[in-house]
Formats: C-alpha cells, sequence, structure tokens
C-alpha cells in the first residue's frame, strides 16, 4: 500500500534550443494536446524518487515524464522537494487528461514533513511535468491526449 502513496521528488536541466536535436536525457517525444515536447522518462523507482529535484531549469519544449503503466502505483504523491523552479504536473490515464495542478511552487523547508504534496484527482498511469504555467501558456485542458 505504500507504493500506491510514494513520495516522489521533482526537478529538471536545460537544452540548447527548443526545437534543436534532443539532448540527453531528453529524447522522447511526447504529444500533449497540441503541443510536443523532448521528456526524459522516468520509469523505475530510482529515476522516479529523484524526478527533476537538483536540477536549474527546462526549457519550454521539455518535461519529465513520470511512467507507472508497469506499477502497481495509480495514485502517486509528489513534492518539491530539491526542487529549482516551479512546476505544473499533467495527471493523464489511459492517454487522456484527466487533471492539471499548475503552479507547485518551489519549497525550501528543513523537514520533509513541511512540504505540501501533489495528489492527481484519480487514479493515473503517467504524470508530464513541465514549467509552470505551461499547460495554460499552451492551451492544454483536461481531455486532451497524451501520447508518445
Amino acid at each position: 500500500m505504500a507504493a500506491v502513496v510514494a513520495t516522489l521528488a521533482v526537478s529538471c536541466i536545460k537544452m540548447s534550443s527548443p526545437l534543436a536535436e534532443p539532448v540527453p536525457p531528453y529524447t522522447t517525444l511526447l504529444h500533449v494536446g497540441t503541443q510536443t515536447i523532448f521528456v526524459e522518462v522516468a520509469d523505475n523507482d530510482k529515476s522516479r524518487e529523484r524526478g527533476l529535484a537538483g536540477r536549474d531549469r527546462l526549457t519550454d519544449m521539455q518535461g519529465m515524464l513520470f511512467d507507472f503503466q508497469y506499477t502497481n502505483i495509480s495514485q502517486p504523491r509528489f513534492w518539491m522537494k530539491g526542487m529549482k523552479f516551479a512546476l505544473d504536473f499533467i495527471w493523464v490515464k489511459d492517454g487522456k487528461i484527466i487533471g492539471i495542478t499548475p503552479l507547485a511552487p518551489v519549497e525550501n523547508h528543513i523537514y520533509d514533513d513541511e512540504y505540501k504534496t501533489y495528489d492527481p484527482p484519480g487514479p493515473v498511469d503517467q504524470v508530464p511535468e513541465v514549467n509552470a504555467a505551461w499547460a495554460s501558456d499552451h492551451h492544454v485542458k483536461v481531455g486532451d491526449t497524451v501520447k508518445f
């Protein structure tokens, strides 16, 4: 049961230019609504736990995709521990956006229990993370599709 509410840290790095060849680790194309971005895929416990924590920033064309499709985790819990920039969380189930948590702010606390946690509105199998306000800036909304 603990895995179902696993707490995950999140963060990211920069790419030279938005539509240039992707720079590792941002090498997978992800279509979010009408937008296409390069993502790093976090698809194992270690990469999901590390997330984007400690990285300086993302470009407008980058993100991280937390993939839970082949796990027993359907209600992941995220926090902003170790983050240097704000994020939008996009909650996805079966290739459809079921919710968006915009503008999760940077937090700096001494104790882990002081961090706000972010939960999906229901069971999810993928969670793209992008820069704060990215979803609204690009008119991404609930009901839009998300696919590789």
